[in-house]
């Protein structure tokens, strides 16, 4: 009898360490399942750094360094695309530099858009309007170019700006963080054009300004730069050397139809360019001009007028020799009657 319940006890005991065996063995595979199955809604958001610029993955805004690719979520299907010659510029103070922004319609009909900057200071840096409204045609493109302009009074530092660009759906935001140092500048410079609108085959004007600042300036290298904006590329350039008092005032000249472009192939056109002035020193300054192909040019006028004036002295040739002729004609008749004409 004791024998059979030691027996009976041991089966128990064997029975009992199975199932905890079990359970041990079990258990981590439904915790493994378990994690493995979390909803995706928990997982951090992503953090994506480029230069100084942070961008988050998951906020529904298409930012610098975002795209489609590493970030679906927010660059999905967007209904435009932005470009842009700005991210984190180093700027010295005093100093003057054009950028642009690139906007392009993606889709198949018209779009509304709005630019807005968000930032106090970087917006008296940026010489463009708080908010532009703006249309673009279907598959449409609009360039806007502002210059930024670093105030002699300027502390330096990284000044932070957002340029915000949104649609109705979708909205992208450009972190802007502006570097501004120091320099020990010897000169301010400045340019700005005279004749706004230049036809292709005339001579653009400017006005060029430089001030010394410093104590040892004699001369001042300078080079000239004409950029073509809607082709992306400089078409010319030029270097000169100045010599500055302390304050000098000079007409630089560009003549259009005879200029030696950095590429033979290169020919001046209409649309819209601007000129920069530069020193070795990197303080620059630009002043933007527009090219236009005019049907009466100078040359074509004076044709015209000297063709006129040949037609009116030719015209006044016949009429004057045929008054002649019949002045003439009358007198003859009674220098030489004609008897043909007496009674018989």
């Amino acid at each position: 009898m004791q024998a059979g319940l030691a027996t009976f006890a041991v089966l128990l005991l064997s029975l009992a360490a199975l199932t905890v065996a079990l359970t041990l063995m079990v258990t981590p595979v439904f915790a493994a399942n378990a994690t493995s199955q979390q909803p995706a809604a928990t997982q951090p958001n992503i953090n994506r750094t480029r230069g100084l610029v942070n961008s988050v993955c998951g906020n529904l805004e298409c930012e610098l360094g975002e795209n489609s690719d590493n970030c679906p979520e927010d660059c999905s299907d967007t209904d435009f695309d932005i470009t842009t010659s700005i991210s984190n510029p180093i700027l010295y103070i005093g100093n003057t530099e054009m950028h642009y922004i690139d906007v392009k319609n993606r889709l198949n009909k018209t779009l509304d858009l709005v630019l807005r900057i968000e930032g106090k200071i970087v917006k008296d840096m940026i010489d463009l309007n708080d908010t532009i409204y703006f249309t673009l045609p279907h598959n449409g493109k609009k360039r806007i170019t502002f210059n930024i302009s670093i105030a002699n009074d300027t502390k330096p530092a990284i000044y932070n700006a957002d340029i915000i660009v949104s649609s109705e759906k979708r909205k992208k935001v450009f972190p802007v963080n502006l570097i501004i140092i120091e320099y020990v500048q010897q000169v301010t410079l400045s340019i700005d054009t005279l004749n706004k609108v230049v036809p292709v085959d005339e001579v653009l004007k400017t006005q060029v300004n430089i001030q010394k600042t410093g104590k040892y300036v004699e001369d001042v290298p300078l080079t000239y730069d004409i950029y073509q904006i809607n082709k992306n590329r400089t078409i010319y350039t030029e270097e000169d050397l100045v010599i500055v008092n302390d304050s000098t005032l000079f007409i630089k000249n560009f003549d259009l139809d005879n200029l030696t472009y950095v590429d033979s192939n290169m020919t001046i056109e209409p649309g819209d360019y601007f000129v920069r002035v530069s020193t070795e020193q990197n303080i620059s300054s630009t002043a933007a001009f527009t090219v236009v192909k005019l049907f009466w040019t100078p040359l074509k006028v004076r044709i015209t007028v000297f063709f006129i004036i040949l037609f009116a002295v030719a015209g006044i040739g016949v009429y004057a020799y045929l008054r002649w002729k019949k002045e003439k004609s009358k007198k003859s008749r009674y220098l030489m009657p004609s008897y043909k004409l007496l009674p018989q």
